[in-house]
């Protein structure tokens, strides 16, 4: 039933965005009762370059107030201004170099406004109303791990989906051929 409730979401949200989406777009939907702070990376086919943007903020359940269970990234340049910001981007161009980029500066634009998918996303999550054990994580498609300057980068691979006792998550990309417009929903399990 929850994989069904997902599907109908992630369907319906498909018109939706293609009529309003320029290409190259990551979508964030949390219709669950848990808050997320992580990441999200894109990459190209070989790994790298590749960028990797903490969230400045959380993405928060749903019903916020605010509309910040609902985020979305055309890129990387100026992903500050999202509703969910994204203010800098650690940027790797071989597997032992990175830096870090604000987000409004022009470099995200070339050669990483041409990188071939989004797609990694890495969270923890939690339930702001919770005991405990009302928390966990997950990582989606791919991430990117750059944790110290000098030290080796290093492309992960995740499944596409994840579930758990509290989350459901999946991914996919609106055209697999062409896999730029990146879409993942979480709901509750």
């Amino acid at each position: 039933m929850k994989k069904l409730l997902i599907l109908c979401i992630a369907l319906a949200s498909v018109p939706f965005y293609k009529a309003y989406s320029i290409s190259d777009e990551m979508q964030i939907l949390n219709y669950s009762r848990y808050t997320l702070g992580g990441h999200i990376s894109a990459r190209a086919d070989n790994c790298f370059p590749a960028l990797r943007g903490e969230f400045s903020d959380n993405i928060y359940p749903d019903g916020d107030p605010l509309g910040r269970n609902v985020t979305y990234y055309k890129k990387f340049r100026n992903s500050q201004n999202a509703i969910v910001p994204i203010t800098q981007w650690r940027v790797a161009t071989t597997a032992n170099t990175y830096v870090t980029q604000s987000a409004n500066n022009p470099i995200l634009d070339n050669p990483f406004g041409t990188l071939a998918r989004w797609g990694g996303i890495e969270v923890e999550y939690w339930n702001p109303n919770g005991g405990p054990y009302d928390n966990g994580g997950f990582a989606l498609n791919y991430d990117v791990r750059m944790e110290s300057p000098g030290s080796p980068n290093v492309c992960l691979l995740y499944p596409m989906n994840y579930t758990d006792a509290n989350v459901t998550v999946t991914s996919f990309y609106l055209d697999p051929t062409a896999p730029d417009d990146y879409v993942v929903v979480i709901v509750n399990s």
